[in-house]
């Protein structure tokens, strides 16, 4: 058998936007960079749309055609698909859009709800668990109850009876309750992040408070306390004090924010923050709504979270959703036309068949369209682009292609990988053992090991608890997923077991560690190539 190679896909991206009637000469850096005769696998990709709620819809598919394993996944599938639906309903010739397919749309919504509801949820307590079959989880609960009210904030009705969300409601309380009762001194600052997002998701709901001293208590702590906190703290401290007691600390609060604000002709306007830059980012915007009703800073907010973007989507399915929420809440897609952008590039390859053959059959009336490239050189990277419409056009470059391992230095989380057993021989039983080393506490990490060729899991996805260490594992047949809900600062070790189902040289596979709140990649180690007998 050959040598089997694993890809280790990297992207870049450029967003642009080219006036009515005008001309941009653009030099696209990355593609000067690197070393394209020694790149394997590469694609160049360009969108161009009048809208840029289209780089919203483009990523919805890449999200509801992943295979959703926990309630966090199976409720943004809904939750996008819900957006989605809502947004199209109104258009007749929607159909001419075939990246979309409304029945399966429709489909996933219909299903991924009645997961959420008829076996994810636990009925006695009323929250939402990481996964069906373990216990309920305040932040899953909290984000579960988010995505609610943010479908209810823009006219969707969920389909969910109202004594789900009682109970729902009630079991967020009763989990703040047991935190305020194991407090050992009320008179310092008792907040976590948690507590902050229960009290800024508690202030949607009408339901009567099961104790109100405890939410006086934590309320009077962010009215005070809000200075030393992240901005993504700040920034639910701000929404949640303009709710209950109006705009007088929420605009000081905005203030100190807007102190951390850049701006850039390229990126638009963004934050100065390396932690949860995505999940801050959309919060900020909707401040900016409540607060200011500032369109031009939302606009301008938009383009770097576009530019977050990868080719598909923004990796991890809470980006994705926030971030399609935040391009699409308060904005009006238009199905329109557009003539095609006129583009030249400073190259010896020929490109005018591929261009012919795009522009042939860009649909009437949609306002969208992407050019794809296999065949491409550094001349690529020096683009005359010229746009014959009267109204203005955005243009997305992608560059795809594999990268080595060298990136991934200097990570915040240490990984190892040990196979056991060698030398291998076929219908081996193999042990296979994951190390990771934590410099600090993290909540909701997922370990992500690619199986090499030859081996077969032989266990099931389960839930573990094993010395302490919760955590739920699924298993597929060409990689296993740890999903870990909250990590203290230390070394933990991952195993399971495998079996050599084919002989010959392939490569070992590779490991990484992320945040379901980062698309930064946290952790990541590259085995060895292995060799069966």
């Amino acid at each position: 058998m050959p040598i089997i190679k694993n890809l280790d896909i990297s992207s870049k991206s450029t967003l642009f936007k080219i006036e009515p009637e005008d001309k941009k000469f653009l030099i696209f850096k990355p593609l000067q960079d690197i070393n394209l005769s020694k790149i394997e696998y590469k694609k160049l990709i360009f969108e161009f749309t009048s809208n840029l709620s289209w780089e919203a819809i483009m990523a919805t598919k890449p999200l509801i055609d992943k295979k959703a394993y926990s309630n966090i996944e199976i409720f943004n599938r809904y939750f996008v698909s819900s957006i989605v639906l809502n947004l199209l309903k109104s258009y007749k010739n929607i159909d001419r859009i075939d990246i979309l397919n409304l029945k399966e749309l429709s489909k996933v919504q219909k299903d991924s709800l009645n997961r959420l509801l008829e076996k994810n949820i636990n009925l006695n307590s009323g929250g939402w668990g990481w996964f069906a079959d373990i216990k309920p989880n305040l932040y899953v609960t909290l984000y579960i109850l988010d995505g609610i009210r943010k479908l209810k904030d823009i006219g969707i009705k969920p389909k969910i009876d109202n004594k789900i969300i009682d109970k729902a409601v009630e079991y967020i309380d009763n989990i703040i309750i047991s935190r305020y009762k194991s407090i050992k001194n009320y008179n310092v600052d008792n907040l976590s992040e948690e507590i902050i997002y229960y009290l800024y998701i508690r202030s949607f709901y009408n339901q009567p408070l099961i104790s109100k001293n405890v939410y006086r208590y934590y309320m009077e702590l962010i009215k005070n306390s809000w200075r030393d906190k992240s901005l993504y703290e700040k920034t639910l401290i701000a929404l949640t004090l303009n709710k209950q007691l109006g705009k007088s600390i929420s605009l000081e609060i905005l203030e100190d924010i807007e102190k951390n604000i850049l701006i850039d002709e390229n990126l638009g306007l963004y934050l100065n923050i390396e932690d949860k830059k995505i999940i801050t980012h959309t919060a900020v915007m909707e401040l900016f709504h409540e607060l200011e009703k500032n369109s031009k800073s939302i606009e301008l907010m938009k383009i770097w979270l576009i530019e977050q973007k990868g080719i598909r989507d923004w990796k991890s399915s809470i980006l994705t959703a926030d971030s399609i929420y935040a391009l699409l809440s308060n904005s009006r897609w238009i199905l329109d036309n557009i003539k095609p952008i006129d583009i030249l590039f400073k190259s010896k390859i020929d490109y005018q068949d591929n261009l012919k053959k795009v522009i042939k059959n860009i649909k009437d009336g949609v306002g969208y369209y992407k050019l794809e490239f296999d065949k491409f050189d550094r001349g690529f990277s020096k683009i005359q682009l010229k746009n014959p419409n009267d109204k203005p056009i955005w243009g997305h470059i992608y560059l795809e292609y594999i990268t080595d391992s060298s990136k991934y230095k200097n990570l915040p989380i240490k990984v190892e990988k040990s196979i056991r057993n060698r030398p291998f021989s076929l219908g081996d039983i193999v042990n296979i053992e994951i190390k990771i080393k934590l410099d600090r506490d993290i909540d909701f990490l997922i370990v992500e090991d690619e199986l090499p060729i030859p081996f077969k899991i032989i266990e099931e996805s389960s839930f573990i608890d094993e010395k302490g260490l919760k955590y739920y594992r699924v298993t597929t047949d060409s990689r296993v997923r740890f999903y870990i809900p909250k990590l203290k600062k230390g070394e933990y070790l991952f195993e399971y077991k495998t079996q050599i189902t084919h002989k010959g040289k392939f490569k070992g596979g590779v490991t990484t560690v992320n945040s379901i709140f980062n698309k930064e990649t946290l952790g990541y180690f590259k085995s060895k190539d292995i060799e069966v007998k």
